[in-house]
């Protein structure tokens, strides 16, 4: 296999992302003592630090993100010198600043990493465009056939996104129920994340696990376009027979298990949450639970409705998330709803162990099945 038509998209997606989005500057490198502070707005050179950047410089001079309150309270002079006074009492911090463009082509400083002493210099470290050369040397050389599932970029954050699919080699999780995985890369010049990736054939609907994955950023040995570039090769170009085990064991144990109460109220709250209504009022409507049970039973203890059967198939439950996560046009979730709820998902059909079922009486619960849990 040389994949030669993931290679084309991936490098033809790159180019026009690279040619729509210009980077110009990503990372700054400066020392703490020479940030400067005026009242509560922190800047390096002509860039000023964000809400979260300013709380992690804040936790390097061990105050709290609440300190900067007294810019307001002090007077202008007084908070001047005391934080230049913990500045000094801090010593020499040497640090990287990640670099994002705002709507008005001025630059702000997003993210703060310790700089790493070991390493040399800045061709020590990697970019999206180290990545990609990687991505695509090590499609060229794998056994296997990849299929560029999906892919994005956040322009705010320079971050490039793709989930590769490897289709030479189904998996049988359950009889006549094929899987096939796969990997998402996620990454930036401060940052590099890699997560298994696995769906269902029949339908399409992926989960991913960011835990059985591999994350480093600036501030560490690891990153770098050696490192980088081996975590690449092994999951382009070797089959993860841990993964492979694992979705076997959890397709047969969910299809074997109902889910609970509780863990139906788990999700139904993330779409509560998250102002999906739609989702909420068609596929979580608890009544039919209120009918079997006969009581109240959002007043019942977490123990009572960790072991409410619901009559609920764990296998259906998870098709049903995995299949509003991957419809988009259908469910309305937006990418970064969807991205969530496939971790979500996949943490639930990877637990250890489903809630119990031998406290709560048993009653029959008609839950309606639908299409999507196919």
């Amino acid at each position: 296999m040389n994949n030669r038509k993931a290679i084309q998209e991936i490098q033809d997606w790159a180019d026009t992302v690279e040619q729509a989005h210009p980077v110009q500057r990503d990372i700054v490198e400066f020392n703490l003592k020479d940030m400067l502070i005026d009242g509560n707005t922190f800047k390096v050179e002509d860039m000023t630090l964000t809400e979260e950047a300013m709380k992690k410089i804040l936790g390097l001079m061990n105050c709290k993100p609440e300190f900067i309150d007294y810019a307001v309270t002090m007077e202008k002079g007084d908070f001047a010198e005391t934080m230049e006074n913990i500045k000094k009492a801090t010593g020499d911090c040497n640090l990287y600043g990640a670099i994002i463009t705002n709507p008005d082509f001025t630059y702000s400083i997003s993210d703060i990493y310790n700089k790493n002493n070991f390493k040399k210099k800045l061709d020590d470290m990697t970019s999206p465009i180290h990545v990609i050369k990687n991505l695509c040397d090590n499609l060229a050389v794998s056994d296997f056939e990849w299929k560029v599932k999906e892919k994005h970029y956040e322009p705010k954050t320079n971050i490039y996104e793709i989930r590769l699919e490897n289709v030479s080699n189904p998996i049988e999780a359950l009889p006549n129920d094929f899987w096939t995985q796969g990997h998402v890369f996620r990454f930036n010049s401060t940052e590099f994340k890699q997560a298994p990736y696995f769906e269902r054939q029949v339908c399409t609907n992926g989960m991913t696990k960011p835990t059985m994955g591999f994350g480093t950023n600036i501030s560490k040995s690891s990153f770098n376009n050696d490192k980088l570039n081996n975590v690449i090769k092994y999951c382009l170009t070797e089959i993860n027979h841990d993964v492979e085990d694992m979705i076997c064991k959890m397709a047969q144990k969910a299809k074997e298990t109902n889910v609970s109460l509780n863990e139906f109220y788990d999700f139904r709250n993330f779409y509560e949450k998250n102002e999906c209504k739609e989702i909420v009022e068609k596929y979580f409507n608890d009544a039919p639970f209120y009918k079997a049970w006969g009581q109240a039973i959002e007043e019942k203890s977490k123990k009572w409705q960790k072991t409410a059967d619901t009559k609920i198939s764990a296998y259906d439950f998870i098709n049903l998330q995995t299949y509003l996560c991957s419809h988009l046009d259908q469910s309305k979730l937006t990418e970064e709803l969807a991205q969530a709820m496939k971790i979500k998902v996949a943490n639930f059909f990877c637990k250890g162990d489903y809630d119990l079922n031998d406290f709560a009486e048993n009653v029959q619960v008609d839950f309606p099945h639908f299409k999507e849990m196919e």
